[in-house]
């Protein structure tokens, strides 16, 4: 197995792009102020002030490494190779521009892949019969596949109105941490995210959720019972969930996974501000979850307690004995 990092993987990628004429761009707010999603899901995204605010149209072809998060599979992280909640769109885009424009981005990306070792027998173009519909324009896919592993997609769409100030919008985006898997030719893809020594664990979902809810608590959120707040409060409970893994040091996987993100999107808090929000979120789903199992109607402020202070206050309260609480710790 190689052993290419992903910031260097990302460093190559780069410098083979800039040399292509692409400059770099970023989608700062992950939680978009337009548009119809709750966060940025994809790099076309880029596009949203044109798309949805008829803003100036930006020139040029761009590079984007934008974190995203999609939930639709949230069932399949961790037991299917390449399906995570969150992940690192890498795209380069390009607003009005022509076939010939779209031939040299897949020119660009079979280039780059070549360039990080990747074996030029494997990469295959797989054009979807069906033409589709987004957003007021119509579009057809092309997946490029290594050894029948999806990297990414190559998209380009048209406005279906003529006089639209948007005619075209070219739109490659591929999963980074898929192309860091290919260049490592790592047995699985989970092993490269998140912390090594736990990644190899195999506590692949616990890892996912808590990456993703790190990304979410660095973009300022705080868990809620609905809106946006409450993607973060679902990914609680799930990682709560994981019960073999809960003795893992949830503290450092949250550090591994801010300084990860922060490398792309400067993040809106701190550190220290968004390990305490997940921790604090999955701490309260586990104390909520033992409280369950006791038979325990106990007010939310007592669930938010850390964990030790939590036992010790249910012992204390005289609500259960110390062999009734052995037993239910036994059996999470």
């Amino acid at each position: 197995m190689k052993h290419q990092p992903a910031l260097d993987v990302l460093a190559t990628m780069r410098r083979e792009f800039h040399a292509r004429g692409f400059e770099e761009n970023t989608i700062t707010d992950l939680v978009p102020t337009g548009g119809d999603t709750f966060f940025v899901i994809a790099g076309v995204q880029l596009f949203d002030d044109e798309l949805h605010h008829g803003g100036p149209v930006k020139q040029g072809s761009f590079l984007v490494a934008q974190p995203c998060i999609r939930l639709k599979s949230l069932h399949k992280v961790g037991l299917q190779e390449g399906i995570s909640s969150s992940f690192v769109n890498l795209c380069t885009e390009q607003a009005n521009g022509s076939m010939s424009d779209y031939l040299r981005h897949l020119e660009g990306w079979i280039a780059v892949l070549l360039a990080l070792g990747l074996d030029a027998d494997g990469v295959v173009l797989v054009l979807e019969p069906q033409a589709k519909q987004r957003g007021g324009m119509a579009f057809r896919t092309v997946n490029v596949m290594y050894f029948g592993f999806e990297l990414g997609e190559a998209i380009f769409l048209y406005a279906i109105e003529e006089q639209a100030p948007v005619r075209t919008i070219i739109d490659f985006g591929f999963g980074f941490e898929r192309i860091v898997w290919a260049a490592n030719e790592a047995d699985s893809y989970f092993s490269l995210i998140g912390p090594l020594r736990i990644a190899l664990t195999g506590e692949y979902r616990l890892v996912d959720f808590l990456r993703t809810m790190t990304l979410l608590a660095g973009a300022g959120l705080t868990p809620a019972n609905k809106g946006k707040g409450h993607v973060l409060r679902r990914l609680g409970q799930l990682a709560a969930l994981e019960q073999p893994a809960i003795g893992a040091p949830l503290e450092e996987i949250v550090q591994h996974s801010f300084d990860s993100w922060a490398a792309l999107v400067p993040p809106r808090v701190d550190l220290a501000r968004c390990t305490r929000t997940v921790v604090e979120e999955v701490g309260r789903n586990v104390n909520a979850a033992l409280a369950r199992r006791l038979g325990l109607a106990l007010p939310g402020a007592q669930l938010g307690k850390d964990r030790e202070t939590f036992l010790e206050e249910l012992l204390h309260s005289r609500k259960v004995d110390l062999i009734t609480l052995r037993e239910a710790l036994r059996t999470q």
